[in-house]
């Protein structure tokens, strides 16, 4: 840890990055780039999905365009004609955050594609339930095989309540293959991944680890109390399916995943943990973020900050780079960076997690507790007051 003067710094945020390793791992990358500072309020809307914002997410194109990949239902961004593949020409509202998670207005030149005329559009922050599912559909291909498609967004509260009545329709439909939609998915409750998982697996997996995580040597009870095991049983209640509740079971000899650059946390912990039971994962699209943290948070004034504990035990498959997330939209001190900009690599250290309140990856979390914290009623992780 760096040798910091706290006196230096007059906000919480900077002086907590300031407290991380300034250390590079081996693709170049801070060792130390998931820890992150948030208010209570943003912390808790990752993982409920609740926020104030316009329902619009961006990729980069291949031209470096930036593009519309996914647009709410029911958002301000819909209203005002936003569809996929629509081009942010330029933002006219310098420093404006496209998650406020509170009110707020944004301008910007926008176009349906990159030869079609250009328009200016404003639009004003609302209050906005992100849906985990937003797309469940039983296809049948050219040969005749029956596959189901999930457009999986979030690992939030609600999204395992989502989840099984997808899996039990697709087992009813007799599906043979999955397509597992996967681009937009930064993660989130690790319970819920494993309810995926096991329900995708057959009964061979049960019992076997699905993820454990690893503390250090001062915390190995936790350690050896963290794994998490494939099973045919519901193991974390929400609101519509009791624990102990049978799951369906698709016991697929293999899964085609949709990735992107911001499929990273819980999603990425589907994906090996499958393998890991002699699944085949077939991913389709760009390489991964390879985020192996789970993260439990503490409450420190107001806001609440997160430290990432190594998970899991067993080995990653997936490649160490998590590339675009961390370096389009980033913070540098206390003030964040355009969405296209990169920090150069020897930039200040204090630039490990996106500045906007909903990072492509979000914090993974190991399952719900009973207790809330004081702006929620929604069950708040580990650690949460």
């Amino acid at each position: 840890m760096p040798s910091v003067n706290a006196a230096s710094y007059s906000r919480v945020d900077d002086y907590f990055y300031s407290l991380l390793t300034r250390q590079l791992d081996a693709t170049g990358q801070y060792k130390d780039r998931f820890s992150f500072i948030a208010s209570t309020q943003d912390a808790d809307s990752l993982l409920t999905g609740n926020n104030i914002g316009y329902g619009v997410r961006w990729e980069t194109d291949a031209q470096g365009r930036l593009r519309v990949a996914f647009v709410d239902a029911g958002s301000p961004a819909l209203s005002a004609g936003l569809a996929r593949g629509g081009e942010l020409v330029e933002l006219q509202t310098p420093g404006a955050s496209w998650f406020p998670n509170a009110p707020a207005t944004i301008s910007f030149v926008y176009r349906t594609a990159p030869a079609a005329a250009t328009r200016t559009v404003t639009l004003a922050s609302a209050a906005m339930q992100e849906d985990p599912l937003p797309l469940v559909q039983t296809l049948t291909s050219p040969a005749g095989r029956k596959v189901a498609y999930l457009l999986f967004n979030a690992h939030t509260t609600g999204a395992q309540d989502r989840l099984i009545p997808a899996i039990q329709a697709a087992q009813a439909a007799g599906v043979q293959d999955v397509v597992l939609d996967l681009r937009y998915n930064g993660g989130g409750y690790l319970y819920t991944a494993l309810t995926l998982s096991s329900m995708l697996a057959g009964s061979t997996a049960d019992g076997q680890v699905f993820e454990q995580l690893r503390f250090n040597d001062k915390r190995a009870a936790e350690t050896d109390a963290s794994a998490l095991r494939f099973s045919g049983s519901l193991q974390v209640a929400e609101t519509s399916f009791p624990e102990g509740t049978p799951l369906p079971r698709l016991a697929l000899p293999r899964v085609f995943v949709l990735a992107g650059a911001g499929t990273c946390s819980a999603s990425e912990s589907v994906v090996n943990s499958l393998r890991g039971v002699g699944i085949e994962v077939v991913i389709i699209g760009p390489t991964i973020s390879s985020m192996r943290w789970a993260r439990l948070p503490s409450d420190c004034c107001r806001p609440r900050w997160c430290t990432p504990t190594r998970a899991p035990a067993r080995p990653r498959v997936l490649p160490r780079r998590c590339p675009r997330p961390y370096s389009r939209r980033s913070c540098n001190s206390s003030r964040c960076c355009e969405a296209r900009c990169s920090p150069p690599r020897a930039a200040d250290p204090r630039t490990p997690w996106p500045c906007d309140p909903f990072p492509r990856c979000r914090p993974m979390w190991p399952r719900p507790s009973t207790r809330s914290s004081p702006t929620s009623t929604t069950p708040s992780p580990p650690g949460a007051a």
